[in-house]
């Protein structure tokens, strides 16, 4: 409206010269005016974030310095640590640069490892967490060996780092990284720094949980006899028994020390058996139970059934008998061996008109196993059904390898299918019931579960600590509190005990909203377990005290444990936790 109020040439004619000029130039500062003013009003709805941009500007220039436009070389070193270790005259030595791949080069190198570089060419103790430098040069893809290398030369570079690498092993452990604490610990055994003892009985319980049988005798002749713990020596005899080494493992049961009046045996149900199992097969049944006897070891009924219908099928009676007396000797009632004995002679195979020999079937097993393994469906078929027509007699082992396979594979209706034809055949066990109800759990079918549980009850096989768990696993998911201690109830009612799987599964259930007797009965049942506990499951109660926030019950437990002479070497991350929730 404005600029249509200026005069226009027409109204300009007939006027004076002096008086045009003036008017235009009126005109002229009033269109300046208002241009001025509109762009005075559009600012006032943007000068924040121009001012936000601004300040942004003179903060990044101000930390980061004015950004250079030449081209980084491709072998530059990458970030200020490079820089550093160039001028760096005072250590008297250079710096090894990681070998960096691409991504380092773009600018994705990660700064941990600036971090490690500054680190080596330092002369004083840096504060560095050398886990998360080994993750990221395991994350670049260099090998345990490369890695050790690595540390090796930054140790001799700058010595003040061994304080720093003799703390890694911990951390390694409760990482789980086997391989890499293997080589570490052989690293810091080079430097003349050996470490905690309560590292190298986790490295062997974690190669004996992967059936690594002879890493877990290699880890066990590094540490010194004299130092070697009884649930080390425990670990030792589980291996030895494993491999058949009969008198290895009957030498690591004579060198335990015997447990004081009225404390557990350092020896579990499990290793009892594995070492009996094999006492069996070399007639040294009588030896065996002595050196178990002075360790106040038990066995449990159901692994010893599972053991007298194993050897009752293949061992002369002799031998048979002798496993009676040692079940007798061990906790085991002489009926419930004879009862075990007589269903494993009458059940016992005949001979295959195939000519397979046990070791053969077993070795046809692995084969369908590792076909399950690459979800090869397919071609664990064909291995088995050119065992069933050869001419060769079966045993349960087969036919429940190819229902796991079925399962593994996510061929419900074919394992169902064969499930069915295990019962026709007069075959099915409780590994097959087991397999079958991990399959309806895991689909959620909580009613044809508990179907199946009743099912199997009702041909005579007792649930096992499989069975229970697996059940167990499916009340925690679902939250079913009631459904969870009931279940226990039943799992003990049923001369079944809990294990630490069983805990450990308890333990997920626990949340800010639990009640405080909920935590009572898992740290009852903690203590009345039959293997020792370790640190990852005394970790697990940690980390469930703190998540409930009931500081007072770990304090209680602590105590009791102490006393008991117990967790002696716990590592310093979990001691860490502890200080870190009472500072809370």
């Amino acid at each position: 409206a404005a600029f249509l109020s200026l005069p226009t040439p027409a109204d300009l004619l007939g006027q004076p010269p002096y008086f045009s000029f003036i008017a235009a130039s009126m005109a002229l500062m009033q269109a300046a005016s208002l241009f001025a003013s509109a762009v005075g009003e559009a600012a006032s709805l943007v000068w924040m974030e121009l001012a936000m941009f601004g300040l942004a500007a003179i903060c990044y220039v101000f930390f980061i310095g004015v950004p250079s436009l030449r081209p980084t070389k491709p072998n530059a070193k990458i970030g200020k640590g490079a820089t550093a270790n160039k001028g760096n005259s005072s250590g008297g030595c250079n710096a090894i640069p990681l070998e960096p791949r691409q991504s380092d080069v773009s600018g994705d190198r990660p700064a941990v490892l600036d971090d490690w570089e500054r680190a080596k060419a330092s002369s004083e103790v840096a504060e560095l967490n050398l886990a998360s430098v080994v993750d990221a040069m395991r994350k670049l893809g260099k090998s345990p060996s490369d890695i050790t290398d690595e540390l090796r030369s930054a140790i001799n570079q700058n010595p003040a780092l061994l304080s720093n690498v003799s703390s890694l092993p911990a951390a390694l452990l409760r990482d789980d990284s086997v391989e890499m604490l293997d080589v570490m610990l052989s690293l810091l055994e080079e430097l003349g720094h050996v470490a905690d003892v309560s590292v190298y009985a986790g490295l062997m319980a974690a190669q004996l949980r992967r059936r690594n049988y002879k890493g877990v005798a290699a880890t066990g002749a590094r540490v010194a006899s004299d130092a070697l713990t009884p649930r080390m020596r425990s670990i030792l005899a589980s291996a030895a028994a494993q491999r058949g080494c009969f008198d290895e493992a009957l030498v690591h049961l004579l060198q335990m020390p015997v447990p004081a009046e009225g404390t557990k045996s350092p020896l579990t149900h499990t290793v009892a058996a594995q070492v009996l199992a094999l006492a069996a097969r070399e007639k040294r049944v009588l030896a065996a139970v002595e050196a178990m006897q002075r360790l106040g070891a038990n066995l449990e009924q159901k692994q010893f059934e599972d053991l007298l219908m194993t050897e009752g099928r293949k061992s002369s009676p002799e031998v048979c008998e002798d496993l009676i007396s040692a079940g007798v000797a061990l906790g085991v009632s002489a009926k419930v061996g004879r009862v075990a004995l007589a269903k494993a002679q009458a059940g016992k195979i005949a001979p295959n008109a195939g000519g397979c020999s046990s070791s053969e079937l077993q070795r046809y097993a692995s084969m369908i196993k590792a076909h399950a393994k690459e979800h090869d469906l397919k071609s664990a078929a064909a291995v088995f059904e050119r065992l069933c027509t050869g001419g060769t007699t079966l045993t349960p082992l087969i036919y429940n390898c190819f229902l796991d396979a079925c399962v593994q594979c996510g061929d419900f209706e074919r394992a169902k299918a064969h499930f069915e034809a295990m019962k026709g055949l007069g075959v099915v066990d409780t590994v097959g019931y087991n397999t079958l109800l991990k399959a309806y759990l895991s689909r959620g079918q909580a009613e044809e579960a508990r179907a199946l549980v009743e099912e199997m009850t009702a041909r005579g096989l007792s649930a096992n600590k499989v069975t229970y768990n697996e059940l167990l696993h499916a009340k925690v998911m679902s939250k079913d509190r009631r459904g969870i201690w009931g279940l226990i109830e039943q799992m003990q009612a049923a001369g079944v005990n809990p294990n630490s799987v069983t805990c450990s599964i308890v333990l997920k259930s626990l949340t800010d909203y639990t009640q405080p007797e909920d935590l009572r009965h898992v740290i009852s049942l903690i203590e009345n377990i039959e293997e020792s506990i370790d640190e990852v499951l005394f970790s697990s109660v940690i980390e469930a005290c703190i998540r409930i926030k009931q500081m007072d019950l770990l304090s209680d437990l602590m105590k009791r444990y102490r006393q008991k002479g117990g967790f002696v070497n716990l590592s310093a991350p979990t001691y860490g936790s502890m200080i870190k929730a009472y500072g809370q």
